[in-house]
């Protein structure tokens, strides 16, 4: 959504300097036929890494593009299915001054 470019780009420079591998996660809600949603959410990912790439940039090799279709729901119980179409960040790391990456994206 073009709404989110501001936030990966503030997400995009907090990292790019950090020793941590980015794994960005696609989401999709349950409507629709799963192989449908397990494309939505791949591309759904894959526009975010390219989003990091040109924004950080963050290289290739520290980011994973990770397809989760409509199996890890943030809402089951007849909640809104919006907030099931969605990207998740998970961040890694050997190195603890990697925390100061989570702190910065934290406001802090």
């Amino acid at each position: 959504h073009p709404a989110s470019y501001a936030m990966l780009t503030d997400i995009a420079l907090a990292l790019k300097d950090e020793e941590v591998t980015i794994r960005v996660e696609g989401h999709t809600d349950a409507t629709g036929d799963e192989l449908g949603n397990w494309r939505v959410s791949s591309l759904r990912a894959i526009a975010v890494v390219e989003a990091l790439r040109e924004r950080g940039p963050i290289p290739g090799e520290r980011l994973e593009a990770d397809a989760m279709g409509q199996f890890r729901p943030a809402s089951t119980f007849g909640e809104n299915p919006s907030w099931n179409r969605r990207i998740e960040f998970v961040l890694k790391s050997d190195h603890y001054a990697a925390v100061g990456a989570i702190e910065q994206l934290n406001g802090g």
